[in-house]
């Protein structure tokens, strides 16, 4: 081994592990990732254009009326990501032919939220008559005055079990590990 070469590795070896590069900076192709999100109007406008999942006529579930099951995703999570990113939200719609009657619901990724139950989620129910719908109500539960099935009950019941899918319980919208 020559002077110069054994010098060198002395040297790297003195001085310790290089530096771990740090992520690259955001470019303008490539925004900064959201770190908090809360949802408002606008951030429901034109959902029945988001990609959709059609997930047929369902029965009652005491939560939801009979009918027609549609899901909306404003963007799908990337191929092997362990959770929706901050900023997702998902609409479902709900549409009982028998009486015309529908439910609209929906959930937003805000981060930092929600710890007691479907951690990073708030719920919205949505009056969508119009093409741009209003937010009924929204939060970790529904208001006391919100009824389903004849009973109060909290979205966090269910989506709180399905940890394993970011608590989002639509199988077509199953988060892919590869």
């Amino acid at each position: 081994m020559s002077k110069t070469v054994a010098g060198l590795i002395v040297l790297l070896v003195a001085c310790g592990a290089p530096p771990v590069p740090s992520a690259p900076a955001p470019t303008a192709d490539a925004p900064p990732p959201v770190t908090s999100f809360i949802a408002l109007l606008g951030d429901f406008a034109g959902f029945e254009q988001w990609p959709q999942f059609d997930l047929g006529e369902q029965p009652a579930d005491g939560f939801h009326v009979a009918g027609h099951r549609r899901v909306f995703i404003n963007r799908p999570a990337a191929r092997a990501a362990t959770s929706f990113p901050v900023g997702t939200v998902i609409v479902k719609t709900v549409f009982d032919p028998s009486d015309g009657s529908s439910q609209v619901f929906a959930m937003a990724k805000r981060g930092s939220f929600n710890f007691g139950g479907a951690v990073g989620w708030e719920f919205f129910q949505l009056d969508a008559v119009t093409a741009s719908p209003n937010i009924v109500w929204r939060g970790e539960t529904p208001p006391q005055t919100a009824l389903y099935g004849g009973q109060h009950v909290s979205c966090n019941l269910c989506h709180a079990m399905a940890t394993a899918n970011d608590s989002v319980l639509t199988p077509e919208l199953a988060l892919l590990p590869y």
